[in-house]
């Protein structure tokens, strides 16, 4: 195992196959996050929880650890999985920045046109704006979640569009 390298992607399998993050429990936030990436067929997939969240700015200064080496990722992202990691079991989750190689265009431009497969097949979506503050609540981040729901064709579990949030 070699955590000083860089994680290599393979190809993705199949026609409808994505990659899901097994993130590894840890008992303390500040223990270093681990995880492990699975190819499944979409029709198949075992359960897993879709995760939209504030991707922040692009600089990506932290580490997730894998059995073949790291994946670089943002401070947002960092602080997400550790908000949401559990302290005595592995949490299955779909996780754009990190299941998607965002080096391989083509296979960004496929995955990007199966998102709403992706979230409707999730058991559950999760929407993450981000820390607890004191301060008021920045309502950008949630418009932004909406627009993109309604950009790839969501709709909400009664079967209503969703626009409605954005007016």
């Amino acid at each position: 195992m070699s955590f000083n390298s860089p994680y290599q992607y393979g190809a993705l399998g199949k026609i409808d196959s994505i990659r899901l993050l097994k993130l590894k429990p840890a008992s303390s936030s500040d223990i270093i996050l681990q995880c492990e990436l699975f190819d499944s067929e979409l029709s198949t997939a075992p359960e897993y929880e879709a995760l939209s969240y504030v991707w922040g700015n692009d600089e990506c200064p932290q580490g997730l650890q894998l059995p073949s080496g790291y994946l670089r990722i943002t401070d947002s992202l960092a602080s997400t999985l550790r908000a949401l990691r559990s302290s005595d079991k592995p949490r299955q989750l779909w996780v754009d920045a990190v299941c998607i190689n965002q080096r391989d265009h083509v296979e960004k431009a496929h995955q990007v046109s199966q998102m709403a497969k992706i979230y409707g097949k999730a058991a559950r979506v999760l929407a993450w704006l981000g820390e607890n503050s004191a301060s008021t609540l920045n309502v950008a981040p949630v418009l932004d979640l909406a627009q993109k729901a309604k950009d790839i064709g969501l709709l909400s579990p009664k079967g209503e569009n969703r626009e409605t949030i954005l007016k």
